[in-house]
């Protein structure tokens, strides 16, 4: 257990980006320097010393281990839902669940690609148009691989 206050600080964001990586199935290792700043930043926490606040995120881009992936106004509000480990994210009104789920799994899979992100592979998006009209964008699937080819003929 963390002291109070934590949650919402740097140092906490700083552990979790450092320990993703590492504890992921088929993740990296860690490195001498990782595990240097993680003592330090668990000496920080737990020593009860200044805590930053979280700045709030600006995700007209993305910024992953290798670069920075400009993100479409549309995805920003569930790719924040997604990163802060949100379960799930409601869709705005007229918007179609499925293909908000379709573009966020591409922007993930271009980050995973491209540029070095992590994704946990329990938390795809999977979309969901549910009675009344409300779409929901649920982060609890596995991924679905590619399906761009899927039914296509070979060519002899």
């Amino acid at each position: 257990r963390w002291p109070g206050g934590v949650a919402d600080s740097k140092a906490i964001n700083d552990l979790w980006a450092i320990l993703y990586p590492i504890e992921t199935h088929g993740g990296r290792s860690a490195t001498v320097g990782d595990l240097t700043r993680i003592i330090g930043l668990v000496k920080s926490i737990l020593g009860g010393g200044q805590l930053e606040a979280k700045q709030p995120q600006d995700l007209s881009v993305w910024k992953c281990l290798k670069g920075s992936i400009p993100v479409r106004p549309q995805l920003r509000a569930p790719l924040h839902d997604y990163l802060n480990g949100e379960e799930e994210h409601k869709v705005e009104k007229h918007t179609c669940p499925y293909k908000i789920k379709w573009a966020l799994k591409k922007l993930i899979q271009l980050a995973r690609d491209r540029y070095g992100y992590e994704p946990n592979p329990k938390r795809w998006p999977r979309g969901e148009m549910l009675e009344g009209g409300v779409g929901m964008i649920y982060f609890a699937d596995e991924e679905d691989g590619n399906t761009r080819n899927k039914g296509k003929r070979k060519k002899a």
